[in-house]
């Protein structure tokens, strides 16, 4: 015997109603979640600690300055400064770690002679502070302008940003413009990274730090290269392509065939930055690499 075709109709609507109901509870809370905790996912700053003495892991040329802030507070950063005819680039690190354990990396630059400041945010490497994306900007901002009043304005230096760093990079170019700029695995916005894994939400709305970089790109005078991994997995290679053709400076894109994104460097991206920031290879190597 069969149920009333009305009754059974009522009771369909009742049950999609609380599914529905669920699905909207289950979405709201994890959209809450996300918005409370995510500067925590965005900024790993939790990773190592205090970055110490860069000597004392190898970097015999490095040393440690302090950077003031025009909010208050003093930042520890690493420098080493250039041989003779070789560039210095600045380098806006990204999320994870601190400069202690993106140094490394830079490796190949420092021993052909090329200077270096590796800028540190807020809340990294034992800094004080809470990253954010308004502090992060000034804690680089802060940077050049330390680098300024030591006789190395912007425009004599290359701006290199990774990851999350290439948002910074872009925001400082636009402020204070480099030399050149190289940009490793860029976002267009760091909502836009935040889509890709969450787009069953309306990150839009729910995102604090956005980074836009294609809204800036623009808007940069220096001559831009952009290297992406093809395999990126993080940080999708069309976004480093959708940056390249909304730049109107001079620009050259490197898209490393089989690299992904933390590899890039071992990937042929060094060679790439030389060709760019050095094209006539007048940097002439010190002993041992250090001036």
């Amino acid at each position: 015997m069969t149920g009333h075709p009305r009754h059974r109709l009522a009771v369909l609507r009742f049950f999609f109603f609380c599914v529905a109901g669920l699905l909207a509870a289950i979405l709201m809370a994890f959209g809450i979640a996300l918005f409370v905790g995510q500067r925590h996912l965005l900024f790993e700053n939790y990773v190592y600690g205090d970055i110490g003495n860069p000597r004392q892991i190898g970097f015999s040329g490095m040393q440690v300055v302090h950077v003031h802030t025009g909010d208050g507070l003093t930042l520890a950063a690493w420098r080493k400064k250039a041989y003779p005819g070789c560039p210095t680039i600045v380098y806006f690190h990204g999320n994870e770690g601190d400069i202690k354990s993106r140094a490394f990396k830079l490796e190949p630059l420092l021993h052909a002679g090329y200077g270096v400041f590796l800028v540190e945010y807020r809340g990294y490497g034992g800094n004080p502070g809470t990253p954010d994306e308004k502090g992060l900007y000034e804690d680089s901002r802060s940077s050049i302008r330390f680098l300024a009043e030591e006789g190395l304005p912007a425009a004599e230096t290359v701006f290199m940003g990774e990851s999350l760093g290439t948002g910074v990079a872009v925001k400082m170019a636009v402020e204070s413009p480099p030399a050149k700029l190289v940009l490793l695995a860029p976002y267009t916005s760091i909502t836009d990274v935040a889509r890709e894994t969450y787009w069953f939400l309306p990150v839009g709305l729910l995102s604090r730090d956005r980074f836009p970089s294609i809204n800036r790109i623009g808007k940069v005078t220096s001559s831009l290269l952009i290297i992406h991994g093809d395999i990126d997995d993080t940080v999708p290679v069309g976004m480093g392509q959708s940056l390249l053709s909304a730049a109107t400076a001079p620009k050259a894109g490197v898209f490393l065939k089989g690299a992904g994104h933390d590899n890039l460097f071992a990937m042929g991206a060094v060679d790439a930055i030389q060709d760019f920031a050095d094209p006539d290879r007048h940097c002439a190597v010190g002993p041992e690499g250090q001036p």
